[in-house]
């Protein structure tokens, strides 16, 4: 459920994405206090959906931990060589 959840909120951002593209090429091209709201909505609009996607991110990452602990280090024993030792 909450990849899925985590999926949508990632074609949310996108589509917010595009949806703000608009407003900031029209006050770029045309600046006037009304673009500047209007562009000003869509970026927090926009912040809000990435804020949305970072959250159901970390719940999944959190349920996934949840769910595979995390594996112990194994120890690897190795010896230590010398290059410069020939006596080999």
């Amino acid at each position: 459920m909450w990849q899925f959840r985590q999926k949508a909120d990632g074609y949310l951002a996108l589509l917010m994405v595009f949806a703000a593209l608009f407003p900031v090429l029209h006050f770029l091209f045309s600046p006037s206090p009304a673009a500047a709201w209007v562009m000003s909505f869509f970026l927090l609009a926009l912040a809000i959906a990435c804020l949305r996607l970072l959250s159901s991110a970390l719940m999944v990452v959190r349920i996934r931990n949840f769910l595979q602990p995390a594996v112990a280090p194994e120890i690897i024993e190795a010896e230590i060589v010398d290059p410069l030792d020939h006596r080999g």
